[in-house]
């Protein structure tokens, strides 16, 4: 699995832009949009050439929903769009098959000039293939190894106002599907395209005011303990391994609240390790299935949701398969006062190790 785009979602969602109020009318308002896309299978690696005999078509349907001006986050934020992306597409092979996505939406950017707009958003949700890599009927798709994976879409959009409510859509799109190393082969399936489209706003704009702001209670810095566990897979020869996280760390936060940086320690359970060190024909224990690590790492806070960027480096591994730094991506969200959902993929530099779902809690805040 290569995660480049992941980082680009994470770099572009840090920058986001706000906007004052004359600025933003004509965006509180909910829309739907449909796009066409056209593209190819990325061969990002020599081998799999039987997988992009033909190009990628697709169809994609987005519901955007008007942020409300309730919540610090939509004014810093410039009043995004935020809803859910729905994305068909008939991929380059018939091993490799169709692939679908449900993937929650975020503009990160907005610029208009008359009846132009300039726009990018991306969004991180659930995709599922419907002819992954099997033994005995399907040996020759060697990209992705399972039916459901992380769906991943970067996308640039460029509008032309044709009629009140009414744009012409145009762009750019760059769509990740991966299962985060859970089932072997996880090479990943990258699909760069092009889209048209149109976009139909609903209804009127709403009017934001200060009266209709709720401002969330800031804070300086807080400890948090996390677990999380998964399944992952050495290679398509072994059975899938339990994966285990304990982290805990010390956050700091910015003056605004919008951002938080952290230092912490990291104890990792990998069951995948078991594999590994019998293919390389190294000794080990069950103590050697353990790793710890230190690391640090940045949020962008954006109300309840967290999107977290980290790296650290081991300093205890038996024997590494890849590199001694570690990195994570992934997101956070708040269910209650204390407690907080963890989702991040952990990966070698691109290369994925396991995806961890689990639960935080903070054990101390100020």
């Amino acid at each position: 699995m290569r995660l480049p785009i992941f980082y680009c979602i994470f770099l572009c969602l840090c920058t986001l832009p706000g906007y004052g109020q004359e600025d933003i009318s004509e965006y509180r308002k909910n829309k739907i949009q449909a796009k066409a896309h056209t593209g190819f299978v990325w061969m990002h690696r020599q081998g799999v050439e039987h997988l992009v005999q033909r190009g990628v078509s697709g169809i994609q349907v987005d519901f955007l929903i008007r942020p409300s001006g309730k919540a610090d986050w939509h004014e810093y934020a410039g009043f995004p769009d935020v809803g859910v992306s729905l994305i068909h597409m008939r991929l380059s092979s018939a091993e490799l098959g169709e692939a679908i996505g449900v993937i929650p939406y975020l503009r990160i950017f907005h610029i208009e000039r008359n009846k132009f707009s300039f726009s990018g958003s991306g969004g991180l949700g659930l995709g599922y293939l419907t002819n992954p890599w099997d033994r005995t009927d399907n040996r020759k798709n060697e990209m992705i190894g399972s039916h459901l994976n992380l769906a991943v879409t970067l996308q640039s959009n460029i509008g032309y106002a044709i009629a009140k409510n009414w744009q012409l859509l145009a762009g750019f799109a760059f769509t990740h599907f991966s299962n985060a190393g859970t089932r072997k082969p996880n090479l990943g399936v990258n699909i760069p395209s092009a889209f048209l489209g149109v976009r139909y706003a609903l209804g009127s704009s709403w009017q934001y005011t200060d009266v209709h702001k709720t401002t969330l209670p800031k804070q300086d810095k807080e400890l948090v303990l996390s677990t999380a566990g998964f399944t992952n897979q050495y290679d398509v020869l072994t059975s899938q391994r339990l994966a285990l996280t304990s982290s805990i760390e010390m956050g700091f936060f910015s003056a605004t609240g919008r951002n938080r940086w952290h230092i912490g320690a990291d104890l990792f359970y990998n069951g995948a390790l078991e594999d590994f060190y019998r293919a390389e024909q190294i000794g080990y224990g069950t103590e050697h299935l353990f790793q710890a690590g230190i690391s640090g790492g940045y949020s962008r806070i954006i109300g309840k949701l967290a999107v977290f960027l980290g790296s650290g480096v081991y300093v205890f591994a038996h024997e590494l398969p890849a590199l001694r730094i570690y990195n994570r991506l992934g997101m956070r969200y708040n269910v209650a006062h204390r407690w907080f959902l963890n989702g991040t993929v952990k990966t070698h530099l691109f290369v994925a190790d396991y995806f961890e779902l689990g639960l935080g809690y903070r054990l101390w805040k100020k």
